[in-house]
């Protein structure tokens, strides 16, 4: 397996371990990747001051995007029921509405807006 796809399946499993031990996070991106980066960052994370994770969360070295944390989330949920929260069905049934409202945006021309 590739350094990228073993690193994929780590956050996987690191995300399923936060869903499970804190289950607020299930609902809430916001909680889970704060959660995700206090655990990432270790000792580190007390001292951190914001100008400085601002600085190497820019730097994407010292931490994982947001975006790969709750696509992660989202992927875990999918094949783990039991770790969706209370607004997975909500999000699911506006799905279509969401994907309609998406593509009638394309047909817009970027004038008509």
């Amino acid at each position: 397996m590739n350094n990228v796809l073993k690193d994929l399946k780590d956050i996987g499993e690191k995300v399923e371990k936060l869903l499970i031990l804190f289950p607020k996070t299930r609902d809430n991106d916001n909680l889970l990747v704060s959660y995700y980066w206090a655990y990432q960052l270790g000792d580190k994370f007390e001292n951190l001051t914001c100008k400085d994770f601002f600085r190497i969360y820019a730097e994407g070295k010292e931490v994982i995007c947001a975006d790969t944390i709750t696509r992660a989330r989202r992927k875990v949920q999918e094949k783990c029921p039991a770790l969706r929260g209370n607004k997975y069905s909500h999000r699911k049934n506006n799905e279509t509405i969401v994907r309609t409202h998406i593509t009638d945006l394309h047909l817009l021309k970027f004038d008509e807006i």
